[in-house]
C-alpha cells in the first residue's frame, strides 16, 4: 500500500512540471511576436511628449493609451500573429494577488529612492527629489520587466528589465533637479529601446513563421 502511495506521488511530479512549462510556453507565445515592446514603445513615447510638454497632460496620456493601444495590438495580432501560429492569449492573473505584488513592489522602489537621495543628497531639499524621480521610474518599471521575464522565460525582457534600472540611474545622475525633464528624457530612452528590441523580435517572427505555411498545408 505505501508503494502504491509513493508511486503516485512520484508521478504527479511529472504533471506539475509539464503544467508550469506549458503555462510558460502559453505565455511566451504572446509574447514572440514582440509586439508587447512595441505596444509598450508607442505608451512611453507618448508618455514622454506630454511629461516634456508638462507632467499635467500625463493623465490625458494615461487615458488615451489605455483607449488606443490595447485596440491597436489587437488589430495588428490578427493582421499579423493569428495568420501564422493561430489564436492565443495570456494566462489570466489573479487579479488580487498581482495587485498586493505591486503594490508591495512599488513600495519598494519608493523606499529605495528616499534611500538614494538620504544617501547622495539632502532628503529635505525638493530638487533632490525631482532630481530621483526617473529613478523611481527606472525602478517602477524594472519590476514590469522582471516579471514579464519570469512568467514568459523570454530573456530579452530581463536585459529590458537591467537596462530600465541602468537608464533610471544614469537620467537621475545627469539630473539638475530644476524641474522633472528628466524622467521625459527617462521614457523616450526606453521608448527607443522597447521600439528596438519590438522590432527585431517582430521581424524575427514573421521570417520563423511566413503566411504562406499555413495556406500551403
Amino acid at each position: 500500500m505505501q508503494t502504491g502511495r509513493h508511486d503516485r506521488s512520484e508521478n504527479l511530479v511529472p504533471d506539475q512540471l509539464d503544467l508550469s512549462t506549458l503555462e510558460k510556453q502559453a505565455r511566451a507565445a504572446g509574447h514572440r511576436d514582440g509586439l508587447t515592446e512595441l505596444n509598450a514603445a508607442g505608451v512611453f513615447f507618448l508618455f514622454a511628449l506630454t511629461w516634456l510638454a508638462g507632467p499635467e497632460f500625463v493623465g490625458i496620456a494615461a487615458i488615451g493609451s489605455i483607449m488606443l493601444f490595447p485596440r491597436l495590438v489587437a488589430r495588428a495580432k490578427q493582421r499579423i500573429t493569428y495568420r501564422r501560429i493561430g489564436y492565443s492569449a495570456d494566462v489570466a492573473e489573479d487579479s488580487k494577488d498581482t495587485a498586493r505584488g505591486m503594490l508591495v513592489f512599488l513600495a519598494g522602489a519608493v523606499l529605495l529612492m528616499a534611500a538614494a537621495v538620504w544617501l547622495f543628497g539632502d532628503i529635505t531639499s525638493v530638487e533632490d527629489w525631482r532630481r530621483a524621480a526617473p529613478l523611481l521610474a527606472g525602478l517602477a518599471f524594472t519590476g514590469g520587466f522582471w516579471f514579464t521575464a519570469d512568467k514568459s522565460g523570454l530573456f530579452r525582457f530581463r536585459l529590458l528589465a537591467v537596462a530600465s534600472i541602468t537608464v533610471g540611474v544614469a537620467t537621475w545622475a545627469l539630473s539638475d533637479g530644476r524641474d522633472y525633464d528628466s524622467v521625459g528624457f527617462y521614457l523616450l530612452i526606453m521608448g527607443v529601446l522597447l521600439l528596438c528590441t519590438g522590432s527585431a523580435a517582430l521581424v524575427g517572427f514573421m521570417r520563423r513563421h511566413p503566411i504562406q505555411d499555413i495556406e500551403h498545408a
